[in-house]
């Protein structure tokens, strides 16, 4: 059980001594290969019509399609024993889902785990990884360890924006009511040549698209953020950390 009054101060004094960017662009983060898999997954389950439009949070923080807030394809990517439906589609069903899928995630845990020793948060109320026994857990091809307690990585969405019409046009945070997201991940499958970046306005910054690239960022307000149009289809892979209620169950983070 961890004192979280008595790690507190560390964590916040961590923050302070660590003098970085909060947002971080990790490059070569997938392969090509496995950009163009997800690319062409996501053009298959459209064709089944699996993907379904995205949605945006509203002002009574309810989600619903709004073509004037957001427009996209999304797909929500699991390996549960779930059967694939509209907006849902399960990976373990397939060998080389699968296979695709464990490589996904690997690299989303790597990266998560980097940027949470970049920016100095190094106490186990973080995903319990420190200094000292990082690269113990990376020596090997051994997987990455369970995020334990309640915090854990959201449903990965697999999402397109449709060129020079699609993007996320409104300014927003990622957090929600009932869940608390810590960060926010979006992972780039293909380079864009004219627009598509994800802009910070309140923070003068902007991530250009780069196929591979992945890019994690906190989503509390200070992190306004939107999604540019694009000169071509844009394809992206999304998710977040986020801590949930301790008496919620695992059925319910969704």
């Amino acid at each position: 059980m961890i004192d979280y009054q008595k790690n507190i101060n560390k964590v916040i004094q961590n923050m302070r001594e660590a003098k970085v960017d909060y947002i971080q662009q990790y490059r070569n983060a997938l392969s090509p290969e496995l950009c163009d898999y997800f690319i062409k997954k996501h053009k298959n389950l459209d064709k089944l019509n699996i993907t379904q439009e995205g949605q945006a949070f509203g002002p009574d923080g309810k989600e619903r399609v709004n073509k004037n807030s957001k427009m996209s394809k999304d797909v929500f990517l699991c390996a549960a024993e779930e059967k694939s439906k509209k907006g849902l589609y399960n990976m373990s069903e397939d060998e080389t889902d699968n296979k695709m899928y464990d490589l996904l995630t690997k690299s989303i845990n790597r990266h998560l785990y980097l940027y949470f020793l970049h920016v100095g948060i190094e106490t186990p109320l973080y995903l319990g990884i420190n200094k000292n026994n990082f690269n113990r857990y990376f020596k090997s091809e051994s997987e990455c360890p369970e995020m334990k307690g309640n915090i854990g990585v959201d449903t990965i969405c697999l999402r397109s924006y449709e060129k020079n019409k699609g993007g996320y046009f409104t300014p927003h945070f990622d957090n929600k009511t009932n869940i608390f997201r810590l960060v926010g991940v979006i992972i780039y499958l293909n380079d864009i040549k004219f627009g598509g970046e994800t802009e910070f306005p309140s923070k003068n910054r902007m991530i250009v698209p780069e196929k591979g690239s992945l890019a994690i960022f906190p989503s509390n307000f200070a992190y306004w953020h939107y999604g540019r149009k694009a000169s071509s289809n844009k394809y992206a892979i999304v998710c977040h950390v986020s801590r949930y209620p301790l008496n919620q169950t695992k059925k319910e983070k969704k």
